[in-house]
């Protein structure tokens, strides 16, 4: 028979993720002149490929995809412990904790520069939630900080704290002057004493936040704090 037309179909398919062992071959070279003359023989190498974790084996790739699967997806480290076995590589929790740290160090430039960002924004909205962290004898209740920029600084940066005492927003915000969004929680009254800044509450938060309560009988915010929709 002869063909006279094909039919055509589609099907998704996904590769999966797989390891690759990489050989770096830095060739070293010598100067035979100098070497036969005894005129400071000497040895000279191709510099080594940057590293994002120096001396570490831990490749950008294998290091981006722990912190996304860690930071972004919610995997603990166990499960991709567990994972990495399936495919033939041992790589302990204790271990990707620790890259976690180094990735956390290497990134911390840009993380001051997203922070510089957000406190160039004329509002900062912030807010705080539990964060249990492991101690000695219990998990503690520590806390983690979001501080999101506006549509000129849209960045959101969080900021961990081991208790929700108003140094927290105080330090992150000391160099803040414009108008910071937030519920009333009373520790937020450290960042504005004193100061220019403009104090405003969420629409959300303003009917039960007691702010009417500590306000006028007509039921009007107290004197500088604005309210505003969020």
């Amino acid at each position: 028979m002869d063909r006279c037309d094909a039919a055509c179909s589609r099907q998704i398919e996904y590769l999966p993720g797989h390891f690759e062992r990489i050989r770096h071959l830095r060739k070293k070279y010598a100067c035979p002149h100098c070497e036969t003359n005894g005129d400071h023989p000497r040895i000279e190498a191709a510099a080594k490929p940057e590293a994002a974790i120096e001396k570490g084996l831990a490749g950008p790739g294998l290091l981006a995809y722990i912190v996304t699967s860690r930071f972004s997806d919610y995997l603990p480290l166990y499960r991709l412990e567990d994972i990495f076995a399936r495919q033939g590589f041992e790589i302990s929790r204790a271990t990707q904790s620790v890259w976690c740290g180094d990735v956390a160090d290497a990134a911390a430039p840009l993380y001051e520069l997203m922070a510089e960002r957000v406190r160039a924004a004329h509002v900062v909205a912030t807010d705080d939630t539990i964060m249990p962290m492991l101690s000695k004898d219990k998990t503690a209740n520590a806390r983690m900080w979001v501080y999101v920029g506006d549509d000129d600084s849209p960045y959101n940066v969080f900021d961990f704290t081991l208790n929700r005492g108003r140094d927290g927003p105080k330090y992150f915000l000391k160099d803040y002057r414009q108008v910071p969004l937030a519920d009333a929680y009373g520790g937020y009254n450290g960042v504005v004493a004193g100061n220019e800044i403009t104090r405003a509450a969420c629409w959300a938060h303003y009917p039960d936040s007691g702010v009417i309560r500590r306000g006028t009988s007509a039921g009007l915010p107290p004197p500088g704090l604005t309210v505003m929709i969020s």
